[in-house]
């Protein structure tokens, strides 16, 4: 009888060898996983995501020349801080990218010495200015949001023309085409151009 049995070595063996073959084929499901992950995200980025090309310091020190912007072309409906991308200058060849101060209805106001930004009353606590600055200025504060557009101003305010210039002013909430996900440091070329600041 003992004949017929097969011995421990050959147990354990065949054991072995299907615990080999069941962790196998959990390294190849997960890494069909990850490669469906990763692909789907790609997609993701793709569709919703389009890179453009930075030239300008107005909105220094978060985005520099040469800088590529990731901007979210699916939900573009901004809020207090988003940094946005607007087509109103399109036809100068130029977009606008700035950061989003005040909502339709908001009173903005900024003060004259100091360059401080206060919002319905609120001073601004503002970590991502790299300079203060009252000018380049030609509108009298407080200035009130109509509805339809917001007020934005560049993140290096000396050099930035924003909606504290009559030549730019409010921007439509209809010229968005876009809120900004990221500011990549040299990234590749294989993006759309696009200015941060006013044509000079």
């Amino acid at each position: 009888m003992s004949e017929n049995r097969p011995d421990a070595w050959a147990i354990q063996k065949e054991i072995y060898e299907m615990k080999l073959q069941k962790a196998k084929r959990r390294r190849v499901t997960s890494l069909a996983v990850v490669l469906v992950l990763v692909a789907a995200l790609g997609f993701s980025i793709a569709f919703l995501a389009r890179p453009m090309r930075v030239r300008g310091m107005s909105m220094s020190p978060a985005l520099r020349t040469g800088d590529v912007l990731l901007m979210n072309c699916i939900s573009v409906t901004p809020g207090y801080g988003d940094v946005v991308v607007s087509s109103m200058l399109e036809a100068d060849g130029l977009r606008l990218v700035k950061r989003v101060i005040g909502l339709p209805g908001d009173e903005v106001s900024m003060d004259a010495e100091t360059g401080r930004v206060t919002r319905n009353g609120e001073l601004l606590e503002e970590a991502y200015v790299s300079g203060y600055s009252y000018t380049p200025c030609d509108i009298a504060f407080p200035v009130t949001v109509p509805e339809g557009h917001v007020f934005v101003l560049g993140d290096n305010r000396a050099t930035s023309f924003d909606s504290r210039s009559g030549e730019i002013g409010m921007v439509p909430l209809d010229s968005l085409v876009g809120r900004a996900w990221m500011g990549v440091h040299m990234l590749g070329a294989a993006a759309e151009p696009a200015v941060e600041e006013h044509a000079s």
